[in-house]
């Protein structure tokens, strides 16, 4: 188990991994990876978790996307450093993101779980003229 040091208490805690399940349209993003002056999805994210948790936390994608391109069912992960911050994440997070993201899901996973390697599928669409993040046009993508 991943563990952390409590600056407060001196103690080690554990380390909590948790799943997001990602919708949005991106139309307006340049992708999902991080990309220096572009808006991303994952940036996007990194930006909102930060100011959430007060310091940097970079979700990881299953996948990236290009420019333009929509999802649904994105998976990602991120590991926060106590339950209370997992509380926050979930709680807060979905209503933080912008409208062209969605997150449908927030919940904790097994600390090996890596969103790379674990997601199965997810939606995705290139091209649609539905603006909300939890549209049906497009495909469904299959594997690692």
């Amino acid at each position: 188990m991943t563990r952390s040091v409590n600056p407060v208490r001196g103690e080690t805690e554990p380390r909590i991994r948790l799943r997001l399940d990602v919708s949005y349209v991106g139309s307006e993003f340049h992708g999902w990876q991080i990309q220096n002056d572009l808006r991303t999805v994952q940036g996007e994210l990194r930006n909102n978790l930060s100011r959430l948790l007060g310091r940097i936390v970079t979700p990881v994608g299953a996948g990236r996307t290009d420019s333009g391109v929509h999802a649904r069912g994105q998976v990602a992960h991120l590991t926060v450093a106590s339950a209370e911050e997992a509380v926050r994440v979930t709680n807060a997070l979905p209503a933080m993101v912008p409208d062209d993201i969605g997150i449908t899901a927030v919940r904790r996973v097994s600390p090996d779980f890596n969103a790379c390697f674990s997601a199965v599928a997810f939606w995705r669409s290139e091209t649609s003229s539905d603006r909300s993040a939890g549209g049906s046009i497009g495909h469904l993508i299959v594997g690692p």
